[in-house]
This record gives C-alpha cells, sequence and structure tokens, in this order.
C-alpha cells in the first residue's frame, strides 16, 4: 500500500509534497489513489525529460480541507487545495457500497472484447480508516455509452454504480485544474 511523506506540519501549496513511500498516516486516515495509464499517449515532460505515459492523483483530506496532488511519470506536483469536501466525503461514506460494486468490461453484442491501440486503463486504490483497502480496475471505455463505433451493452449497469459517480466527479475536477495549469511543479523523481 502507497505511503507518503509530508515534508512540513503545515498545510499550503509550497510547504509539502507527497512524494516518498512513508508515513501515510501523517496525510490522515482516508485517502484515494487514481492511477491513469495512457497506452497510446505521446505526451513529454520536457523538464524531466519523461513520458508522462502514467499519471497518478493523490486525493486526501488534512484538517477538513481536501487536497489532490498530481504525479506525471518523474514530475511531482505541489498538492492543491480543493474547493469542497465532496468527493471525498462520497468516497468515504460510499466505501461499504464500494466494497460490492464491480465495472463491467467493454461489451458488444457481438463480441465481449474489443482491441485498440489506444486506450487508458484507471485503477483507483481507496483506503479508509483501518479497512482493507479496493482496488478498481477498468478501461476508460467501459464507462462509455459507445466507442469503437459499437454500442457497450454494458453501459447501463455501469452508469448506475456509485463508483461511476465518483469517478465523474473526480475526473471532472481534474480536467478542470490541468485545462487551468493550476498543478505547480515540484521536482523530479529519481526512480
Amino acid at each position: 500500500m502507497p505511503n507518503f511523506k509530508i515534508q512540513a506540519s503545515e498545510i499550503s501549496e509550497n510547504s509539502f509534497v507527497l512524494e516518498k513511500e512513508e508515513d501515510v498516516a501523517k496525510i490522515g486516515k482516508d485517502y484515494i489513489i487514481y492511477i491513469q495509464r495512457n497506452s497510446g499517449s505521446r505526451k513529454m515532460n520536457k523538464v524531466c525529460d519523461c513520458t508522462e505515459l502514467e499519471e497518478k492523483y493523490i486525493l486526501f483530506k488534512v484538517n477538513n480541507t481536501s487536497y489532490i496532488q498530481k504525479i506525471a511519470g518523474k514530475a511531482v506536483y505541489y498538492p492543491k487545495k480543493l474547493k469542497s469536501n465532496d468527493i471525498i466525503d462520497l468516497y468515504v461514506d460510499s466505501f461499504s457500497n464500494l466494497k460490492n460494486e464491480r465495472v463491467k468490461k467493454f461489451r458488444t453484442m457481438q463480441r465481449d472484447n474489443i482491441f485498440a491501440f489506444h486506450r487508458t486503463f484507471k485503477q483507483y486504490i481507496l483506503i479508509v480508516e483501518q479497512d482493507k483497502p479496493i482496488t478498481i480496475n477498468f478501461y476508460e471505455e467501459d464507462f462509455q455509452k459507445e466507442g469503437f463505433g459499437e454500442k457497450n451493452v454494458n453501459y447501463p449497469y455501469n452508469k448506475n454504480l456509485l463508483f461511476y459517480k465518483i469517478d465523474r466527479l473526480l475526473n471532472s475536477e481534474i480536467d478542470k485544474l490541468n485545462k487551468r495549469d493550476a498543478f505547480v511543479f515540484r521536482t523530479c523523481r529519481k526512480d
């Protein structure tokens, strides 16, 4: 289970960053790790001289304030304060229900498997208190009505999942922050 170190006890955009797998207790007991892998992506981080095939977002709460931090490839960004606690509160309140939810794979009437050169794989690691973490893996198209020129017969089922709502809320927030270039670059990790 990933842990992260906070460099200072005061919470501000420029005073701490999660970058090492240590001391998870310092960021609180409830957090989400959201990982997105873009198999066909060509995005490059010129500062760190690395591809950004994988973007990781850590959503957590400290002193009743929600933060989100981005790590893209080797590029580490400062945590960004969110306007509300809605996303993390929804997932904490729904944790017991999320344990039983399963995302059904994209499927058409004719076939079960769809192959594509560019796919986005998503992984959520949900941690609440001392419960065992929940890991949920799926492809982005599993939550889409149509893809690859065909209808997804599992879309009606998936769109009714509580997890669908959480994924939409979190991705909407991430998209807004990325469009505004709100994530402030901090450093390049040395893996």
